[in-house]
């Protein structure tokens, strides 16, 4: 509720022309950041957020990079192990940040009043030597 009540309070300085996308490009740290830090279990210094676009009122690009540390990718791996799930553990590390900020459509929706979807343009692992990785995802949303 605090983060729509946040959105709700925005909306009117961008309501004429129906820009959601500027809203979200102007506020995007606040936005997500709370979205994928209260919400979801992603750790606020392992999360950047840049290169926000806004190209037209209803679309919108960033680049979400998420460093997860060795107690993540083991949650991750003894949840995999628990579910007998059949896969790469980087392939599940991107899965998770794309899935987190792809369910972020309904609220937009609710304040937008029409459907809004996020679709990844863009997604890459890196390992580090010390089993940690990082993903980067370029992720766009738009109005549907």
């Amino acid at each position: 509720p605090r983060l729509l009540e946040l959105m709700q309070s925005y909306w009117p300085k961008y309501k004429e022309g129906s820009r959601i996308s500027y809203l979200l490009r102007d506020h995007y740290e606040e936005i997500f950041r709370f979205y994928l830090n209260t919400l979801f279990p992603f750790r606020k210094g392992g999360l950047i957020l840049s290169h926000p676009e806004a190209p037209t009122p209803v679309d919108f690009k960033l680049v979400y990079t998420y460093h997860y540390n060795l107690a993540e990718i083991g949650s991750v791996q003894n949840v995999m192990n628990d579910l007998k799930i059949d896969a790469k553990t980087e392939s599940i590390l991107k899965r998770l940040l794309i899935f987190a900020v792809s369910s972020f459509s309904p609220m937009i929706q609710q304040i937008f009043g029409r459907p809004f979807a996020f679709q990844f343009s863009n997604i890459d692992a890196n390992s580090f030597n010390n089993g940690e990785w990082e993903v980067i995802a370029i992720i766009s949303a738009r109005e549907q």
